[in-house]
């Protein structure tokens, strides 16, 4: 079957009959729906530009515009509490599923250290004796498919070491602590040399 080709009007060139009616508007007709557009556009300029001024990280700009719709609603007059504590709600329910699967990724992170299937596994994949992309693109699949069933946080936690050489040998952490050695996690050298 021939891809459908569109013409500037939307119409399709190969077959017409499966575009449909084409709507038209003239410029009078459209411009009364524009005061009802720049609202969503403030909120996304208000989101994206706090972003990108650095005025704001991702998720205290997210905070911003939601502060932001709350006073767009409010001046608008459809602010109601119910409405407010139905939003709230929703957002600890989410939040509570998304804390819960990061406390079990934690937890399967530690059995999985625990048992030393992550040896294991790293033994496995250096026995394949992969080239560096070819073990980037093995990464890469095994996180799509990670991807499918778990939230990133999560795979993260799950898929990435916790520590800085906690398994090391007792050389290889007297290196670390001595600063002879560099660490591949250097935020992490605490855990191993800084405890009492």
């Amino acid at each position: 079957m021939p891809p459908i080709a569109c013409s500037d009007d939307g119409q399709s060139l190969l077959r017409p009959g499966w575009g449909g009616r084409p709507s038209r508007s003239t410029w009078a007709e459209r411009l009364p729906v524009f005061p009802v557009l720049w609202l969503p556009l403030l909120i996304f300029l208000v989101v994206i530009g706090t972003i990108y001024s650095g005025f704001t990280t991702a998720t205290e700009s997210a905070a911003f515009g939601i502060v932001v719709s709350l006073v767009i609603v409010a001046v608008k007059g459809r602010f109601r509490m119910a409405m407010l504590m139905g939003a709230l709600e929703s957002t600890v329910r989410v939040t509570s599923m998304l804390m819960l699967i990061v406390v079990f990724a934690f937890i399967f992170n530690f059995v999985i250290n625990s048992i030393g299937l992550v040896q294991h596994l790293v033994d496995a994949v250096k026995a394949l004796q992969l080239s560096k992309y070819q073990t980037l693109l093995a990464a890469i699949i095994v996180y799509i498919i990670l991807g499918c069933f778990m939230e990133t946080m999560s795979m993260m936690i799950a898929t990435a070491g916790q520590d800085a050489g906690e398994d090391q040998p007792p050389q290889r952490q007297e290196r670390l602590c001595n600063g002879a050695d560099r660490p591949a996690r250097p935020e992490l050298v605490w855990q191993v040399c800084c405890r009492p």
